[in-house]
């Protein structure tokens, strides 16, 4: 379980209004109710409806072209490396999303898998300007792990993540690439679902970190255009408690993003080991356009 609980880190969180993702229990989204892939360029879907009948103007807080997880539709994907095998990464923006509190958020699918077998296949849950902070804000996660049982039967387990506070990830878009620095620390709490039952397993984990701009630089996607960059590091300490010690791993994160595309590039390092957990590059695109 070593290697989600990293990921689950920098990846997953739960404020206290955790809510149905709609994740079935297989652990895929639903992408029937909620990709609408025809609408790849509307971001307020105005059309949505509550469970009423009555329509919904779904607001506008987190337009930000930099992650643009307020437009429906669009979908990426990556050539990649996971656990030292080569694999493919998708991300499919699956727009907003009311809960039963009635506050709107939005979604994407974050999935990868690689040629050994294993992989994630997870929804995010995104807010925008919390209270006084302006920014982009993770949520919830939620989905399915594949690792090799005995290292080499892919098995897929159901993975949740609840903790203290939202992390925030990203600037507001008036902000990106002048802010310096900001920080994070957070209790994060993990439970695993063992496929075939059983009573599930839990680790706690204490998060903490800083984000750093890191400037911008000039990239050649995969079809020969050149885009500009917006370089974004994290640098996190993770100390995790599965009820048999302590255990901490340093973890270096170096993304790229940019703006109409959102993340193009990305590589996780456990520096604690020395070794690449993830690396992905963008190697397609449908629904978005580089600005």
């Amino acid at each position: 379980m070593r290697s989600i609980t990293l990921m689950l880190a920098l990846l997953a969180g739960c404020n206290g209004n955790s809510f149905n993702q709609g994740i079935e229990p297989s652990g895929s989204s639903d992408s029937g109710e909620t990709t609408d892939t025809g609408d790849t360029g509307d971001t307020d879907d105005s059309g949505d409806t509550d469970d009423s009948g009555d329509t919904d103007t779904v607001p506008e807080d987190c337009t930000n072209a930099w992650h643009p997880v307020h437009i429906t539709g669009w979908t990426k994907t990556f050539t990649a490396t996971y656990e030292g095998a080569e694999g493919t990464a998708t991300e499919v923006g699956l727009g907003a999303t009311k809960s039963p509190d009635g506050e709107y958020y939005y979604r994407y699918q974050d999935a990868i898998s690689n040629t050994s077998g294993s992989g994630y296949d997870t929804v995010v849950t995104v807010a925008c300007d919390l209270g006084a902070d302006e920014g982009m804000f993770m949520l919830g996660w939620e989905g399915t792990y594949t690792y090799l049982l005995f290292d080499f039967i892919p098995t897929t387990d159901q993975v949740e993540a609840t903790h203290s506070n939202p992390r925030r990830y990203f600037s507001p878009e008036w902000a990106v690439g002048s802010e310096g620095t900001w920080g994070y620390d957070y209790n994060l709490n993990i439970t695993q679902y063992m496929a075939g039952g059983g009573k599930p397993s839990y680790v706690l984990q204490q998060v903490s970190g800083t984000y750093s701009d890191a400037g911008t630089e000039s990239l050649e996607l995969f079809d020969g255009t050149t885009v500009t960059a917006y370089k974004l590091t994290n640098n996190s300490l993770i100390v995790s408690d599965s009820g048999f010690g302590k255990t901490e791993q340093d973890i270096y994160i170096e993304q790229y993003w940019v703006k109409g595309l959102g993340l193009v590039k990305e590589t996780f390092e456990d520096q604690t080991e020395g070794t690449i957990l993830l690396s992905k590059e963008l190697s397609g695109y449908t629904g978005l356009s580089p600005e």
